[in-house]
């Protein structure tokens, strides 16, 4: 009798404390919708999907271009807006420098339903995690992107650009017009950035421009299944998806690259291990090989002398790859894309790696690390690309407390979003916002009294981009390496080539150029 006394209490706990949860989660729920409703509505939505339509990848670089030459848009001058996703899914729109570096200076994490589809493959590492435990990681990390070890990398950057030039002389090669030949660069520039990704984060060297390659691939898949899945409604559901053939494709790739991340882990531990127990080798395992970055995750310690976990180290790793390679692709294949298109500034360029790497001995095919320190207009030519075509053109964080943002409540819970693309076309900051044009990032009084958080192309505050002085390196490499051996030229069904806003920006088709042997 007392035993099932015990169970009837133990139950009717639970109940209350299910019961609780659920009132919480209304209480916050309806709160956030009361107060949101509160901000500034720019295009009114529909009464059931809101702006969902609008928000979709192929649709919202014309409806936010369009929204911001017209008359609404002057009326809302504030910054702040309302995104409806639905009748009472609500969320904060932030597109002003002010507005913008409210959320950007805090550490408030990333929106956990967004970035959730990517937690299967990178698990809780520094892009998804939050609290403790990213800062302690975010310092761990840190020294992996000193600019000695980047130094490192160059050689890098140099052989994989060589791997790519290899196989443009092969395609020119194979052409039926002699002076030139038509290139995919949609197909070419993700493998490039995903050569030497590999290649920096464990030293594996792929061959994956010009052969297929198992891992490889699977990384690939990775990408490209995480945001299709994030814009195919039916997919949100872990159970659909799983029961989907994207869903297998994806489950199979994640175990394909968990597989291999983690024999090489164990494998890399047990050397650095034996290393260590060696006191009559000061250098030993590193003495014969440059340190990546799957190196500094093992040796790492925090202030307690705790290493990362080796599920700890898998999930930087594979945030790593996700991060470096799918972004400074999509940066880099835009920045050629709009050099192919002005071939002035495509010209400047030239002139410019020409100088540099002339003055510095620099041999052909080559590049090092101060020479692409030099390169100051290819640079300010990549960042107008990724301002242009901004790379992660939306973050979505999530508030952690209740704040007021120009004046509006954003209760705790609300969904946030940093509208980096609406930020870069802001055409207050920004005149002529779809005009490609490298010197607004000249260094004059105007440029250099610009708002600090009118342009933020690696996000900004604590949670930056931690590789970002990587992926702009390894750029410069490639644009000052392919522009010292070929023209690029836009062929005619390239001129109307769409921006389509996904977690990553792409083309609305695949990019192809016209490329052409510089004369000797």
């Amino acid at each position: 009798m007392a035993s099932e006394l015990l169970v009837a209490v133990v139950i009717g706990a639970i109940a209350i404390l299910a019961k609780l949860d659920f009132f919480r989660w209304l209480y916050k729920t309806v709160r956030c919708i009361y107060y949101l409703r509160k901000l500034p509505l720019g295009i009114q939505p529909h009464w059931v999907t809101g702006h969902s339509y609008h928000a979709h990848p192929d649709r919202m670089f014309d409806f936010i271009t369009d929204y911001q030459q017209g008359e609404e848009y002057k009326r809302n001058p504030v910054g702040i807006y309302r995104n409806d996703m639905a009748t009472c899914v609500h969320m904060a729109g932030l597109e002003t420098p002010d507005t913008v570096a409210t959320i950007l200076k805090s550490s408030e994490p990333k929106n956990p339903y967004v970035y959730g589809f990517l937690v299967p493959w990178i698990g809780d590492g520094l892009l998804i995690s939050n609290g403790k435990k990213w800062a302690r990681n975010r310092r761990l990390l840190t020294p992996a992107f000193h600019f000695d070890i980047l130094k490192g990398y160059v050689s890098i950057y140099g052989s994989a650009v060589g791997a790519l030039l290899e196989k443009w002389r092969t395609a020119l090669h194979d052409s039926e017009h002699a002076t030139d030949a038509r290139v995919n660069i949609s197909q070419d520039v993700p493998l490039l950035t995903l050569d030497v990704i590999l290649q920096c984060a464990m030293s594996y060297e792929s061959d994956c421009q010009t052969q297929p390659d198992e891992y490889a691939n699977s990384v690939m898949t990775l990408v490209v299944e995480t945001q299709l899945r994030g814009v195919t409604l039916q997919h949100h559901s872990d159970i659909l998806f799983a029961m989907s053939k994207r869903g297998r494709a994806y489950r199979k790739a994640c175990n394909m690259a968990h597989k291999y991340s983690e024999a090489v882990i164990k494998e890399r531990r047990e050397k650095i291990a034996d290393d260590e127990g060696d006191s009559d080798d000061d250098e030993g395992f590193f003495s014969t090989r440059m340190r990546d970055f799957l190196d500094i995750l093992l040796t790492a310690e925090d202030t307690d002398g705790v290493r990362l976990s080796d599920t700890d180290i898998r999930n930087e790793v594979d945030t790593f790859l996700f991060e470096g390679h799918d972004t400074t692709a999509s940066a880099l294949q835009w920045t050629l894309y709009f050099l192919a298109g002005h071939h002035d500034v495509q010209e400047k360029c030239r002139k410019e790696a020409r100088q540099v790497f002339s003055d510095l001995n620099v041999r052909p095919g080559e590049v090092t690390y101060e020479a692409l320190q030099q390169l100051e207009y290819t640079g300010q030519a990549l960042k107008e690309a990724m301002r242009l075509a901004t790379t992660v053109p939306l973050i979505y964080r999530q508030a952690t407390q209740d704040t007021t943002i120009k004046g509006y409540f954003i209760p705790e819970g609300s969904w946030v979003i940093v509208n980096l693309f609406a930020l870069h076309h802001h055409p207050v900051y920004w005149p002529e916002p779809l005009k490609y044009d490298p010197s607004r990032f000249d260094v004059t009084a105007e440029n250099e009294s610009r708002p600090a958080f009118s342009y933020a192309p690696f996000s900004g505050g604590p949670r930056n981009c931690i590789g970002q002085n990587l992926a702009m390196e390894e750029m410069k490499s490639a644009v000052s390496l392919i522009l010292q051996e070929f023209q690029l030229s836009l062929p005619d069904d390239m001129h109307d080539v769409k921006q389509c806003l996904y977690l990553v920006n792409k083309p609305s088709k695949p990019i192809h150029l016209i490329i052409k042997p510089l004369a000797e």
